[in-house]
């Protein structure tokens, strides 16, 4: 499962979005409580993932669509 923010709004299967308020209208308490558990996990994983590349070093320069070149 992949976690992303709004801005991924044309997600496909699998990555999971928080809830966006609809205009005009406001959310339900469900999914208020759907997007603080999203927050709180994203922000548990970019911590971590900070973590990592501030321990090693190599991991700063590795991307996702890493060629191998």
């Amino acid at each position: 499962m992949t976690l992303a923010d709004l801005g991924y709004e044309d997600a496909p299967a699998g990555i999971r979005l928080p809830y966006k308020k609809p205009k005009g209208g406001t959310l339900t308490a469900e999914q208020v409580g759907h997007n603080m558990v999203h927050r709180a996990v994203r922000a548990l994983a970019e911590r971590a993932n900070a973590q990592l590349k501030m321990r090693f070093k190599v991991l700063r320069n590795i991307s996702r669509n890493y060629s191998g070149a």
